[in-house]
């Protein structure tokens, strides 16, 4: 089986540098949703010392998702203070002031982001590199696949090596296989049926991860273009290419100003 996990292989060094990029992945993917349309969450962000309630940003926020639960994240400012980025799901909004006055330290520390939250249908990590497209999902919470609870949930994967036109599954399910190939071509809407070696310069490679509901929709929350992700990855099984990204593959910068 072909685990894509992050956190894998990964030294303290590492997991430092992991911290420390996940703190600038909606920056990332801000600029992939104004690019290539890619649906993700649309978090208001504001200091530490500003969410309260009487804050008209935070008012609004929560009076246009009245019947929501939500998920936070406070990001440390500061990496000196010794914390790491402290997340929670599922909130109401009474809970979710409760987390950010409970944080370790002064709350002027942290930047809090904090977006609408639901229960997925599906839950998925795809990589994409110049072999072609490698999906790892779950109808179970996407930390199943990031935090390697691989054990409580079955696993369903997806691939599709280029040049190619169609993807083989390890799912007969009809839907799951749709929700899939619907990812793949909101990743590379331009040409999802076939790559070429000629248009491969056009790809957005990297490492997303996204959550699918028939409710809501697509939303992607990760993406990561570091060596990291990438050399963290196992082999594939021996018939399959390397799903490892190489150094000369890294400017996704450049890739998004050829699509425009």
């Amino acid at each position: 089986m072909v685990t894509l996990n992050r956190n894998l292989l990964l030294g303290e060094q590492d997991l430092f540098f992991q911290t420390e990029y996940d703190k600038t992945k909606l920056a990332r993917l801000r600029l992939l949703n104004e690019k290539i349309g890619l649906p993700i969450n649309q978090p208001v962000s504001v200091e530490g010392n500003k969410f309260v309630r009487d804050n008209p940003i935070i008012r609004e926020y929560f009076s246009l998702h009245r019947d929501c639960l939500f998920s936070i994240r406070a990001i440390p400012k500061d990496r000196s203070i010794g914390v790491t980025i402290q997340r929670s799901h599922g909130l109401s909004e009474d809970e979710s002031f409760r987390f950010v006055e409970q944080l370790p330290g002064r709350s002027n520390s942290y930047t809090i982001q904090l977006n609408d939250y639901f229960v997925p249908d599906l839950s998925a990590i795809m990589v994409v590199n110049k072999h072609g497209i490698l999906i790892e999902a779950t109808k179970a919470m996407l930390m199943a696949l990031t935090q390697q609870w691989l054990e409580r949930t079955e696993i369903i994967h997806a691939r599709l090596a280029f040049p190619g036109h169609s993807m083989t599954y390890t799912t007969d399910l009809i839907d799951i296989r749709r929700i899939l190939w619907t990812a793949v071509k909101i990743v590379i809407p331009r040409h999802a049926r076939a790559i070429s070696p000629h248009n491969l310069p056009r790809v957005i490679f990297g490492y997303y991860e996204f959550v699918f509901s028939a409710r809501y929709g697509y939303r992607f929350v990760d993406f990561n273009r570091t060596k990291l992700f990438s050399s963290s990855l196992p082999s594939v099984p021996e018939t399959s290419p390397e799903w490892l990204c190489e150094p000369e593959e890294f400017d996704w910068l450049k890739t998004l100003e050829r699509l425009e």
